[in-house]
């Protein structure tokens, strides 16, 4: 049997390894963005700028599965204008049916110069035309806390 780009649109990468051209893979980051929360709003992400986005599933910030299965979901954020009173900090995926939680905690107030930097992923199973979409949540003070675009990303995969 061959297998051609044509039929499969599958690419041999070499050792024994394929690629599929369909494969859903989103990659966004987001700009700079002032007084987004602090004061208890929550904040849904815009990610308007689309690195990668294998299969059109990616629009305003909201992904949505073209198929059912097993996705990876990888957030990376930036947070400046962070003071003594804010805190706590929530960071979560909202997903139809369900919410995630990548962080929960009350530890930003000491952040170093009112930044704040992490990272966090989690696996979703989502039924095709579930969608999701990465939300902020800051407490405690004034509505001054941004977005940092330079370190604000989201990555989705849909696992094999």
């Amino acid at each position: 049997i061959t297998i051609t780009e044509t039929t499969s649109n599958l690419l041999t990468m070499g050792g024994g390894i394929f690629q599929s051209t369909l494969q859903p893979m989103v990659l966004a980051t987001q700009g700079n963005t002032v007084n987004i929360t602090g004061d208890a709003t929550v904040y849904t992400l815009t990610l308007g700028t689309e690195v990668v986005d294998r299969g059109g599933n990616f629009s305003g910030g909201t992904f949505t599965a073209p198929v059912t299965g097993d996705y990876l979901f990888v957030h990376t954020w930036g947070m400046s204008g962070i003071a003594a009173g804010h805190t706590p900090l929530e960071v979560y995926i909202a997903a139809t049916g369900r919410t995630v939680y990548l962080y929960s905690g009350s530890n930003i107030s000491n952040a170093a110069s009112g930044f704040w930097y992490d990272s966090s992923s989690t696996v979703f199973r989502m039924t095709a035309a579930d969608t999701a979409v990465v939300n902020w949540k800051v407490s405690g003070g004034a509505l001054a806390v941004d977005v940092d675009g330079t370190n604000t990303a989201l990555a989705v995969y849909l696992l094999p």
